[in-house]
């Protein structure tokens, strides 16, 4: 059994507004007469296994390549910086935040979920106006102005 929050096994927490107190591992209501035990490492488990495994969907799959193709716009940064030998953000940079950010949009509107909806479309409309001067700014040195 393990202790909360970093507790020493066999020192006690009172949860007074919860009515609880917890002490090596075990846990008693004071509203209840029901023993909750746990384990830290078996909940953790049981949690990570619901959630990535337990639902597991076609949209969870899409979230996770979504997420990743937006990851990797950091790793494409990364390397042109390396190869310029000084910080970059190269076009490419901006591309895969909108492919992965509109990915990432799709899956929040399937979910319902209303903190990546707004995350989302905020954060798209940053990455679209950030190619806009890209481009106005390659289209003035083409001119020569």
């Amino acid at each position: 059994m393990a202790s909360l929050t970093g507790s020493p096994p066999g020192s006690s927490i009172s949860w007074a507004s919860a009515g609880f107190s917890c002490g090596a591992g075990a846990c008693r209501g004071s509203r209840s007469s029901k023993h909750v035990s746990f384990s830290l490492p078996h909940d953790v488990g049981v949690y990570l296994y619901d959630v990535f495994i337990g639902r597991f969907d076609l949209w969870v799959g899409f979230g996770i390549v979504a997420q990743m193709m937006f990851a990797g716009r950091f790793l494409v940064q990364w390397i042109e910086s390396e190869r310029a030998g000084r910080s970059v953000i190269p076009v490419s940079f901006w591309i895969l935040s909108i492919l992965g950010g509109g990915m990432t949009l799709v899956y929040g509107l399937v979910r319902h979920d209303a903190i990546i909806i707004l995350g989302q479309v905020l954060s798209n409309l940053i990455y679209v106006r950030n190619l806009v001067l890209i481009a106005k700014n390659r289209r003035i040195a083409r001119q020569g102005g």
